[in-house]
């Protein structure tokens, strides 16, 4: 089972899955707007662990996201399966998100 804090911490046991939606907001606090994925055929999401002072490019787990992976909504489906989880230490880590879009809004 995971847990998502207010400060966006995600607590996992290992070989546990998970999944959550990805809300980007294109509007404004005030007036949100959520990006459609699947409108953007061309458009991919990466999700990254890694430990803290790593980098992005050094992530044990990294996952790439498309608007196939979309719920209804539109938004992302952002999802670790068992086996993505099953081998990692107890710890601390730092997780990343990236988009690539090659036609931009």
């Amino acid at each position: 089972m995971a847990f998502i804090d207010n400060s966006g911490s995600i607590t996992i046991s290992r070989g546990d899955c998970f999944k959550i939606p990805l809300f980007i907001n294109i509007g404004t606090e005030e007036e949100p707007i959520r990006l459609d994925f699947k409108k953007f055929s061309d458009m991919e999401i990466y999700f990254g662990v890694y430990l803290p002072g790593g980098i992005f490019e050094n992530s044990f787990i990294a996952k790439k996201f498309t608007h196939l992976d979309s719920n209804s909504l539109g938004d992302i489906m952002i999802n670790l399966d068992p086996k993505d989880t099953l081998y990692v230490k107890p710890g601390r880590y730092i997780y990343s998100i990236k988009a690539r879009m090659y036609n931009p809004i």
